[in-house]
């Protein structure tokens, strides 16, 4: 698995006129916030282990399974080092004042290496809106031999072809030693200048990277052609909402984007053998057309498997065993005013103990049910394709359907 996280601690203070009280990922896009959009991207893209780091400008997304961790600092490297104790698997470290498509965060989720760096090849298109001078925001993104090999330096009268999105994945084992290189630096440095910062303090992302690269780590370019928009002044936050009136696909199509904020839930079909053939755990009224799969909401921060395991539990009374994912459903619903997409992950599962059922105070009844009535007998659709496929996965074929 592959966690995310959003380095939002900083203020922004070039949009303090725009920002109001908030931190700048709070700012809004075609009806939502920075954020938001960040983490409704990196949902559709699998990625549900998602953390922002946020500073004391505060700041929330409507998705109820983020994790908020308090920065005292403003800087991204130094966020980046304090959020460390956070990090447990390959993780993707993306900047708060950004927002992505799809596009750009599968392409670093397929990407090989220890880190691996997004960049756009069609940079001036964008920039070019930004600014008059398109090379007056640009730094330098140098490649060679399929590696960065500068990245984020003054041009010095050189003209770049790439640019640095914000986005990077980083493998679990090399993230922990880029901390060591980080513990390094600041024991050597502390308060001195260092690179193109006043202070070590005070370092930019792309020097550390540099210093990576310097170092002889390989930096594993992901490039695209636009797909990214950043938000550093007041044109920017204009070009923007000016693209979601006039599309310009080929710097940005906002129509790639979800509309809506996810919830993330997890359930699971529970199979077992009995002497009339396959049983399936379920939960509902006890009528047929009201049985349902066990499933729920994760809790933040809670690895799919662990909360399809807990909502089988809780739900059903029943410890299991948690098998291969044989679904992921969607579907569309409204709570609380607003409307909310949720992606339900479905996986295969196995009863560990011998036990009667017991429902919980939202459904009537937890019961066995044969495989060919239960197919037969499901609420959703979804729910009953998730069946069908678990059903199909464990062999059995009567009742299910392709």
């Amino acid at each position: 698995m592959t966690q995310a996280l959003l380095l939002g601690a900083g203020r922004g203070s070039r949009l303090d006129s725009e920002r109001g009280t908030g931190p700048k990922w709070a700012l809004e896009i075609a009806g939502q916030s920075l954020a938001q959009h960040l983490v409704n991207v990196l949902h559709l893209c699998d990625v549900t282990d998602i953390t922002v780091a946020r500073g004391p400008l505060g700041g929330t997304v409507a998705t109820p399974s983020v994790v908020y961790l308090d920065i005292k600092s403003r800087n991204m490297l130094e966020t980046l080092s304090q959020a460390r104790g956070v990090i447990r698997d390959d993780v993707l470290v993306i900047y708060c004042d950004v927002i992505l498509e799809p596009r750009v965060i599968r392409h670093l989720l397929d990407a090989s290496g220890d880190v691996c760096v997004a960049i756009d090849d069609n940079w001036r298109s964008l920039f070019a809106l930004r600014a008059d001078d398109p090379e007056d925001i640009a730094e330098s993104c140098v490649l060679d031999g399929g590696r960065i090999v500068e990245i984020g330096q003054p041009l010095l009268g050189r003209s770049p072809q790439h640019q640095y999105v914000g986005a990077i994945r980083f493998s679990k084992a090399f993230f922990d030693s880029a901390m060591t290189v980080y513990d390094e630096l600041v024991a050597a440095f502390a308060d001195r200048q260092w690179r193109n910062a006043a202070t070590f303090t005070g370092a930019y992302m792309t020097d550390f990277l540099q210093e990576l690269i310097d170092r002889g780590t390989p930096l594993t370019p992901v490039r695209h052609k636009g797909g990214w928009l950043e938000f550093d002044t007041p044109r920017d936050l204009s070009v923007a909402r000016q693209l979601t009136r006039t599309p310009r696909p080929e710097i940005f199509d906002l129509t790639n984007m979800p509309t809506l904020p996810y919830v993330v839930s997890a359930g699971g079909v529970a199979t077992r053998k009995s002497g009339h053939g396959p049983e399936v755990l379920l939960v509902g009224s006890g009528r047929d057309g009201e049985w349902r799969v066990p499933k729920g909401m994760l809790e933040p921060g809670e690895p799919l498997r662990s909360a399809a395991a807990r909502e089988v539990r809780e739900e059903a009374g029943v410890n299991v065993d948690v098998g291969d994912l044989v679904s992921i459903e969607e579907w569309s619903y409204v709570y609380g005013n607003r409307t909310w997409r949720e992606r339900c992950y479905f996986f295969q599962m196995e009863p560990r103990e011998d036990v009667v059922p017991t429902p919980d105070d939202e459904h009537e009844v937890a019961a066995w049910l044969p495989a060919e009535q239960a197919v037969g007998a499901m609420q959703y659709p979804e729910e009953r394709r998730a069946l069908e496929r678990a059903l199909t996965s464990s062999g059995y074929q009567g009742g299910a359907t392709t």
